[in-house]
């Protein structure tokens, strides 16, 4: 006969293992809401346009303790509006900082309703959280003054205060049942065999969540393996590029005796700096090697007596594409006599002419070849001479790529990332692999074309994609944004600022050490890609099409477009380095209208997806450059 104790020993039993399942839902919904919670960045392409304002705007992605951040520049008054719609609260973060005494105001507006939610003024830096409850609206920033918004974020996610109540409350109700249980019942027959079983499932569980939390905490410590930095970068993570050093008197640059592998990884720059999406068109090449000599540079080894000595930035060292494709290498093929590669991704004029004193001179060329990149040589020029000013305290910046707008917390975690990993290797897919995005078909010079009858095809424009039918082929590119809007600068205003009175001075000083060592000093001119490929553009397009698909490259920052003005000031830099030339007697190669003519040919001679020249662009350009030092004498040695 059962018993009233016995009824209640049982009662008690049951309700302890319903405690205990409440007890594990609300632990499994906690780790939801809390893993599950999402930052959601706000950026400037983003927002509600709200037609012309006062002030100025732009967006930035900028590299800070080995991180992207992005960043939004406010000039003025401006307003930035977001489309805001979220069914639970969540918090407005907000990193700002100010050259000055500036304010700022957030406003809700929803359901025809403007409510303020926040109010600050500030003189310098400010770190801020504002509560945003449950809404569907737009969120408004009005800002007077100098502004630096960094990583603007709203970071939503399910309450977890009331579960945490809830969760104590059932486990106190369960110590006291426990407490209160009768100890002298009768065991289970079964009761040994349960508690192995539980025991074996609790330790096998306990070791899977402490493997992973011991291998999270070491990747934070120690650093992650390069396969799963290569896959956070979406994250905004940077790590060390094993290929370069810091250095006092140049910045960054290549280490000195590497030879290592090189595989071009997210797309070309226009692509790793978000300016086009990752899929829209990749032609790169796969992988290849980088080799650096005793000093540094892009050779095979250190020899005493050269020939040319190739001075310059990305354009020279070619990190684009293998060695043998670059037009150092093919000069030396063509001319049959040494030519050594002294150029370096980002060095300007300045830290060339270094280079020159430090390095080349010292080899005995009798050419020194500078190559002037009109893209960015002229702010290169101006950004070293602060770091020079500063003697090193102003760090060189550096940039950085778009990242992902909305990260969970659980991608936050390197064991995340390990997990996909691991589904990525078991996907066939090789650890680490960079994304390549959809191929466009392209001949062995890596010239990117599309067969099809151009009759057919008309010029297009898609995503920050240019399609233009040219003779038997159909060329497909895209143009930098930030050396587009160089076309906008007249000759005179060129010639006025800072970085090209710095360019003149230093090509000055660099023909004086040449002559002084008996070398003559030969200027290369390097057109940016929007110089090339301007005419096409504007021969393809009407006038009011072709600026509204510039405008596609500054969504971020609407800018005002004139293509018959950016015609006229296509060559302003040329005709800058021609006059300093013909005054100075320095010999000048200028290979720009050769490189238009091969494009209105239908040959790509950059990369579509990049600013710098494909291996076309350095075969030409090498042509030129032989045939120009073959023509002035400059092909025999040193009498």
């Amino acid at each position: 006969m059962v018993t009233i104790a016995a009824l209640v020993q049982n009662l008690r039993k049951w309700i302890l293992r319903l405690l205990i399942g409440a007890q594990l839902l609300l632990v499994a919904q906690l780790l939801k809401n809390w893993l599950y919670a999402a930052s959601y960045r706000l950026y400037v392409e983003d927002r509600i346009d709200t037609g012309p304002q006062d002030g100025m705007m732009w967006q930035q992605f900028n590299i800070q303790d080995k991180r992207v951040i992005p960043q939004i520049f406010t000039e003025g008054s401006a307003r930035l509006k977001f489309p805001v719609q979220f069914q639970t609260a969540s918090t407005l973060w907000i990193t700002a900082a100010s050259s000055g005494r500036a304010e700022y105001e957030i406003h809700l507006l929803e359901n025809g309703f403007r409510r303020l939610l926040y109010r600050r003024e500030i003189n310098g830096q400010a770190l801020d959280r504002v509560a945003l409850l449950p809404c569907n609206g737009i969120l408004e920033i009005s800002s007077h003054g100098s502004f630096v918004w960094s990583d603007l974020r709203i970071v939503n996610g399910r309450a977890i205060a009331p579960y945490l109540i809830a969760l104590g409350i059932l486990l106190l109700a369960s110590l006291i049942l426990l407490w209160k249980s009768n100890s002298r019942r009768l065991p289970h027959p079964d009761a040994g065999r349960r508690k192995v079983f539980l025991f074996m499932g609790a330790s096998i569980t306990g070791s899977i969540i402490l493997t992973f939390f011991l291998l999270e905490a070491a990747m934070q410590v120690f650093g992650a393996p390069a396969g799963i930095r290569t896959l956070r970068r979406d994250l905004g993570e940077v790590s060390q590029d094993p290929q370069w050093e810091d250095s006092p008197r140049y910045g960054s640059r290549l280490r000195r005796n590497q030879n290592t592998a090189l595989q071009w990884s997210g797309g070309g720059d226009i692509v790793r700096m978000g300016f086009i999406p990752p899929a829209a068109l990749s032609t790169a090449p796969g992988p290849y090697s980088l080799r650096t000599d005793a000093e540094g540079f892009r050779n095979t080894r250190v020899r005493d007596t050269i020939h040319v000595a190739a001075l310059g930035d990305s354009f020279t060292d070619g990190l684009t594409l293998p060695v043998d494709q670059i037009w150092p290498t093919r000069l030396e093929q063509n001319l049959g006599l040494p030519v050594q590669n002294f150029g370096t991704a980002g060095f300007g004029p300045q830290q060339e002419l270094r280079v020159l004193r430090d390095y080349a001179i010292r080899h005995h060329p009798r050419v020194v070849l500078l190559a002037f990149f009109a893209g960015n040589d002229i702010v290169d020029a101006e950004r070293f001479d602060k770091y020079e000013r500063s003697e090193g305290s102003v760090i060189l910046p550096k940039t950085g790529w778009s990242i992902k707008k909305v990260v969970a917390r659980y991608e936050t975690f390197y064991s995340f990332s390990l997990l996909q990993l691991a589904g990525n290797t078991l996907g066939t897919r090789a650890a680490g692999r960079p994304m390549e995005g959809t191929k466009v078909p392209y001949a062995v010079d890596q010239n990117p074309e599309i067969s099809g009858d151009p009759a057919e095809s008309v010029p297009g424009f898609d995503r920050g994609i240019f399609t233009i039918p040219v003779k038997e082929r159909t060329l497909r590119f895209a143009l930098m944004p930030p050396y587009l809007q160089t076309l906008t600068f007249s000759e005179d205003a060129l010639e006025k600022r800072s970085g090209w009175q710095l360019t003149r001075k230093t090509i000055l000083e660099m023909n004086r050490v040449s002559h002084e060592n008996g070398a003559r000093l030969v200027v290369l001119f390097i057109p940016f890609k929007s110089q090339v490929y301007l005419p096409l553009l504007r021969r393809s397009f009407g006038k009011e099409d072709l600026e509204r698909d510039f405008q596609f490259y500054f969504r971020q920052e609407p800018t005002g477009f004139d293509s018959n003005e950016m015609s006229q000031n296509r060559l302003a830099q040329n005709h800058l380095m021609q006059r300093l030339c013909e005054d100075e007697h320095i010999p000048l190669i200028d290979p720009t209208a050769a490189l238009q003519a091969e494009v209105e040919s239908g040959r790509n001679v950059y990369f579509p997806d990049d600013s710098h020249w494909n291996a076309a662009g350095h075969e030409l350009a090498a042509n030129v450059i032989a045939a120009f030092l073959k023509s002035h004498g400059l092909d025999q040695n040193k009498e």
